[in-house]
C-alpha cells in the first residue's frame, strides 16, 4: 500500500517532507447517552466505540448492570441489612436488543437505530442534525422518534464521553470497596 508522504510549512513559506509523520483519528473508546431520570428510552446507556464508519466512529451500546439476587424480584437489599451486605450480585444482563450510535452518510446526521438496523437509515430512534465529528461534541440537540412518522426534540438527551472510573455501578462495586482497595 502507498504510503502518504506529509510536507511541514517552514516560517519562510517553503515546505520539507516529515518523514515519520502519521496522523490517526483519536476518539473516545466510551460514550453515555443519558436523558431525565425518568427517561425510559431503550437507548440510553453505555456504548462502546467498535470502529469507523465513513471515517467517524461507531458505538454499540454496552449491556446494563442490573442487581439480581435469589428471588429475581428482589433488587433491593433484606430489611436491616446494609446495601454492601445484601443478597444481591451485579450481573451484565444481555438487552434484548442493543442500539448503535452512528453517523449516517445518506441522511448527514448522527443517529442511534436497533443495532440489526444498523447502517440503515429507514427506522431512527433518534438523531442529531449536528454535523459535529463525534457524537459528544453535538451542540445542535437530539430528537426522539415520536412512534409514528415524526420526531421530537428532547432537550435533556445528551451523548457525553464515559469514565468508567467514575462510575461505581457500572463496575459493579460500592464506594467502600473502592476505598478500601486503595488504602
Amino acid at each position: 500500500a502507498a504510503r502518504a508522504k506529509w510536507e511541514v510549512a517552514e516560517p519562510s513559506g517553503s515546505f520539507h517532507q516529515a518523514r515519520d509523520m502519521k496522523v490517526a483519528l483519536v476518539s473516545e473508546e466510551s460514550v453515555e447517552v443519558k436523558g431525565l431520570e425518568t427517561a425510559e428510552y431503550d437507548f440510553l446507556g453505555v456504548y462502546a466505540k467498535l470502529g469507523l464508519v465513513s471515517s467517524r466512529p461507531f458505538f454499540l451500546q454496552r449491556p446494563k448492570p442490573r442487581k439480581t439476587g435469589g428471588d429475581e424480584a428482589a433488587a433491593e437489599p433484606n430489611q436491616g441489612q446494609h446495601e454492601d451486605e445484601a443478597d444481591y450480585e451485579i450481573e451484565f444482563l444481555a438487552p434484548e436488543s442493543q442500539y448503535v450510535l452512528w453517523f449516517s452518510d445518506e441522511l448527514e446526521q448522527w443517529v442511534i437505530t436497533e443495532d440489526f438496523r444498523f447502517l440503515s437509515g429507514i427506522a431512527v430512534d433518534a438523531r442529531s442534525q449536528d454535523t459535529a465529528w463525534f457524537p459528544y461534541e453535538v451542540t445542535g440537540g437530539w430528537f426522539v422518534s415520536d412512534g409514528e412518522s415524526g420526531f421530537v426534540q428532547d432537550v435533556n438527551l445528551t451523548v457525553e464521553i464515559f469514565d468508567p472510573s467514575t462510575s461505581l455501578e457500572f463496575l459493579g462495586e460500592s464506594s467502600e470497596e473502592l476505598a478500601r482497595e486503595q488504602q
